[in-house]
């Protein structure tokens, strides 16, 4: 989209709990616009569902920012707000706040 400045992804995370048959899925939509070719913002918005002894729906949102540097290194910078089930307490949600942080090298396997 925008001459290949915005971009939409659709992410899916899940989690298994092996020891309690509990699992949670995830699905994030979400657009990332290039501001620059070192820079980019993303937004995203988080639908899960969340069985512990039933389904339960869930919601969240994330939001992040690219940096590319002149040496191929991407720094990728995201926050997510979303709704986790409670380790103690059946059939209850809370919210958690995680910050992720990705360094990665461009071009490791080209010739």
């Amino acid at each position: 989209l925008n001459h290949q400045k915005t971009f939409l992804a659709l992410k899916n995370m899940d989690r298994f709990y092996l020891d309690n048959g509990w699992f949670v899925v995830r699905l994030m939509p979400m657009v990332e616009h290039y501001f620059a070719d070192w820079f980019s913002l993303r937004l995203g918005v988080e639908g899960s569902i969340i069985k512990q002894t039933a389904l339960s729906p869930a919601w969240g949102a994330t939001a992040g920012l690219t940096f590319k540097t002149p040496i191929g290194l991407d720094f990728d910078l995201n926050y997510t707000m979303q709704q986790v089930p409670a380790p103690l307490v059946p059939d209850w949600v809370i919210p958690e706040g995680v910050i992720y942080l990705t360094v990665s090298k461009n071009g490791v396997f080209k010739r």
